[in-house]
């Protein structure tokens, strides 16, 4: 048996495979939408099996009826369709001007072998047999599984596991299959939940109309137009609908076959409440009012669509909305990508806004992440480079339990997106800027809710971690590759210990490495100090002197080593003050060894105020990491945003110029006890002196839980003054929890809320903006959620439809063989398929593959 890679391998489009044994049997024949590119010609079909109606898999099926007369098997509703498509193809060929492949005449050749088939059928011919899955996609899409000389093929190439409202999911119960030719569509992303898409999308739609703007829903004819239609009517909505182009006689051919729907009775309801658009006289008034315009084509290939766009383009409160995937180098996905829309002679930067459901986390993201060998916080877009993806894992929290800890990684996800960005920032100062569609979680009605950045308000409440768990604390740390590994002389491995990590905390706040490193101190009030980080140094670089160099009257500098030391902490703290950060090792440390390091940072870097901690750092890295690192000791510290220092003369005579730092805060009785113990100096002592005078319940947010919010009152058995004050009062809204413990709770959520990992800090500020560019999102199986941001998060994930359902499907069909095809992913989907134990492939087109 020989397989004939005739189209759409390693690409989207032109898809068509012919396998040669017995009977030469042909799976689809498509053409290329935006060029009108043919596959590679067969020199022999037998039979043809149409896998479903769109153009890139039936587009030049008539052409082959020019030499042959090939049986041709598919759904009666898939005939239906595909007739409607090629006829309009002809049309639109003749529009761009492109090689005529074939006419009518082909056509009604093609309709003489037609044999239609049905879900479960079985066909047996003389030389192969046929069985008929559902595949989910549109109206009669198949995933025909033949038996040919001995082997089983299945061909799967646009399913649907998931089920949408028009269409139930695929049903493909298929066994033993020796070859399994498998799309790779979506292999390296997944879609957000399909109720979550649903709700964004009209409020997409809604908003725009609102705000006096038309809605142009560009969609393919068949099957999309028809689902779009509905879900915009599941949300009964109080502005007009139209449908136009091919999608009106795609949707009429569609209610032919009620038994391939869902819910026909919700298409038809949907259908009645929508007026059908059929002149450019009647496209001209509608593009003028606040509606919704459902038109092919899907990407702006032709059809009625364009006109609108055309119509519209510099109306900035008009919205174009893609809803489907769109082809590389299609207008549809130019004006996605670049906001031009470039078609039939027209090139314009269009106004209005233009949205497409995909949707992640900008690049530069820190999220919370590990493997095998080491946890960071690593921008999201580095993620896939710099660790082990088969042992990633992330941090994140159960929805059931507030619990938290750390959750297997499936995929780390990159795709492009144009739309609005949404940073959100809360009273702490944490930050995380996402797309429209991107959720948190937020403390709604006494319940956590994951809502799209789009929809979140200021005053909302957001979930945050109020601990990282720690992990079993390393014992020693790798820099090797801070020297030439030929020195013998050079320390490899240097061990964690308390003195090591308070010497690296003092070099963060006050040090520098050049050709050696130097950490400055007051010579006048510090020489406690000073002498700790000796005895430091002694204790871990114990062959180094230490250098006492005074460049003023009130400096100290405390000198030692040389480049090779200079080397080692400018890779574990990083070199100069605007680009300081913690030593990444410390996120797999104790909390002991953790809270030397920021007691040290902070002695040196830190001054005590008004009942609060605050240290300044010029790097907003630093202070970042400062945050996480301090979560693991249980500590939740806020950022108070930036402090400018103008520029200023010293009692010496030197100039310091202006400068912006950024400031850290830390408060509350019991995070400052946990801090005492490892200050110094004055900053210690006024921390000391204040834990004696006060005895202030700290009830702020995040440690304070909102009492309206949670319904607490409701939530206690019996009555509690403290509730009723706050209730009475306009400005109040918090409690400590201390102070509920010992009340009897009747609801489980506030008992998880206040015993849970899950703290809820309030959002300050919402700032929206344009974005177009890569996008980046984590996959997590089971809890649908990750730490990241500015401060620390929890962010939702992407994980359903999509990359999830193609390895679930392999997982459950287990084939002997695996050809990827059908995507612009097919070498990394054949990898990674390869490296979970399977045998794939991802030939090229014009390949033969021999079995």
């Amino acid at each position: 048996m020989r397989i004939k890679c005739l189209g759409g391998f390693r690409e989207v489009g032109k898809t068509a495979v012919l396998v040669e044994g017995k009977e030469n049997v042909l799976f689809d024949y498509g053409m290329e939408v935006e060029k009108g590119k043919m596959p590679l010609r067969p020199n022999k079909v037998d039979s043809i099996i149409l896998s479903h109606a769109h153009l890139d898999h039936s587009g030049y099926v008539p052409v082959l009826y020019k030499k042959f007369r090939p049986s041709i098997y598919s759904t009666a509703a898939t005939f239906d369709l595909s007739h409607l498509l090629l006829k309009d193809s002809i049309k639109i060929a003749r529009i761009k001007n492109l090689p005529k492949q074939f006419t009518k005449n082909e056509i009604e050749k093609m309709k003489k072998y037609e044999t239609r088939i049905t879900y479960g059928q079985r066909i047996d011919e003389t030389n192969f047999s046929l069985d008929v899955f559902d595949a989910g996609h549109i109206p009669g899409s198949t995933a025909p599984m033949i038996e040919l000389d001995n082997k089983r093929i299945l061909y799967v190439c646009d399913f649907n596991t998931q089920s949408s409202r028009l269409l139930n999911g695929a049903k493909i119960d298929a066994k033993d299959i020796d070859i399994l030719f498998l799309e790779s569509t979506y292999a390296e992303r997944d879609h957000m939940p399909r109720d979550e898409t649903e709700k964004r999308f009209f409020e997409v739609v809604r908003s725009t109309i609102e705000n006096g703007g038309t809605v142009v829903l560009p969609c393919f004819a068949v099957g999309r137009s028809a689902e779009i239609l509905m879900v915009l009517n599941s949300f009964n909505p109080n502005f007009p609908i139209y449908l136009d182009g091919m999608a009106k006689s795609a949707t009429e051919i569609t209610l032919k076959y009620p038994e391939l729907l869902r819910d026909s009775k919700a298409l038809n309801k949907a259908l009645s409440k929508t007026k059908e658009i059929w002149d450019d006289m009647e496209r001209k008034k509608i593009s003028k009012e606040p509606c919704a315009i459902i038109s092919s084509s899907g990407m702006l290939e032709g059809g009625p669509s364009v006109r609108y766009v055309k119509y519209l383009y510099d109306d900035p409160n008009s919205s174009v909305v893609f809803t489907g995937f769109l082809i590389p180098e299609t207008a549809g996905r130019i004006l996605a990508e670049t906001g031009r829309f470039i078609t039939e002679g027209f090139d314009m930067k269009i106004k209005m806004n233009i949205y497409r459901f995909d949707f992640s986390v900008t690049p530069e993201t820190p999220v919370f992440v590990r493997d095998f060998e080491k946890t960071k916080l690593c921008p999201i877009k580095d993620v896939a480079n710099d660790f082990d993806i088969d042992t990633l894992e992330c941090y994140a929290f159960d929805k059931n339990t507030l619990k938290s800890g750390w959750y297997r990684v499936s995929s780390v996800i990159k795709h492009d997106y144009s739309g609005k960005l949404y940073k959100i920032r809360t009273k702490t100062g944490r930050e995380i800027e996402i797309t429209q569609g991107h959720s948190v979680f937020i403390l709604r009605n006494g319940k956590i809710t994951d809502v799209p950045g789009e929809e979140v308000k200021v005053g909302d409440y957001v979930a945050i971690p109020k601990r990282i768990l720690g992990e079993e604390p390393i014992q020693t740390v790798d820099v090797s590759k801070c020297f030439k590994l030929n020195s013998s002389t050079s320390p490899k491995q240097i061990t964690v210990n308390n003195k090591l990590c308070r010497l690296l905390g003092y070099y963060a706040a006050e040090g520098h490495a050049i050709d050696r490193i130097g950490i400055s101190l007051n010579s006048k009030t510090e020489q406690d100090i000073a002498e700790e980080i000796r005895d430091c140094i002694g204790s871990t670089f114990s062959n180094l002197a230490v250098v006492d160099y005074h460049p003023n009257s009130s400096e100290l500098q405390l000198r030692f080593g040389g480049t090779l030391t200079a080397r080692i902490f400018e890779e574990l703290c990083g070199r100069g003050s605007q680009n300081k950060k913690s030593p990444d090792f410390l996120f797999q440390c104790s909390d002991e060894h953790i809270l030397e390091f920021v007691g040290a940072y902070l002695t040196g870097d830190g001054w005590f105020e008004g009942g609060k901690i605050r240290a300044k750092s010029k790097s907003k890295k630093l202070i970042n990491d400062l945050i996480y690192l301090l979560l693991q000791a249980g500590i939740i510290a806020k950022y108070d945003g930036i402090r400018i220092a103008k520029e200023r003369k010293a009692s010496q005579g030197m100039i310091f110029k202006e400068s912006i730092s950024h400031v850290l805060r830390i408060h509350g009785i019991d995070d400052l006890k946990i801090l005492l113990p490892f200050l110094r100096g004055k900053i210690r002592n006024d921390v000391k002196y204040f834990l004696k005078a006060t005895k202030m319940v700290w009830s702020a947010p995040p440690r304070g839980l909102p009492v309206r919010e949670l319904d607490i009152k409701s939530s206690l058995e019996g009555y509690n003054w403290r509730i009723e004050k706050i209730l009475r009062s306009p400005t109040r809204n918090h409690i400590n929890p201390n102070l509920i413990k010992s009340e009897k709770i009747k609801n489980q959520f506030l008992r998880d809320v206040i015993s849970g990992d899950v703290a809820f800090d309030l959002v300050k500020n919402i700032v929206e903006s344009d974005y177009n560019g890569e996008v980046y999102d984590l996959s997590v199986p089971g809890t649908q959620n990750f730490l990241g941001g500015f401060g620390g998060m929890f962010l939702h994930n992407s994980a359903h439809a999509g990359r999830a359902d193609l390895f679930n499907f392999v997982n459950n069909i287990r084939p002997k063989k695996i050809v990827c095809l059908h995507g612009d992913n097919c070498e990394w989907f054949a990898k990674e398929l390869n490296d979970k134990g399977f045998d794939a492939i991802a030939p090229k087109n014009g390949d033969v593959v021999d079995i």
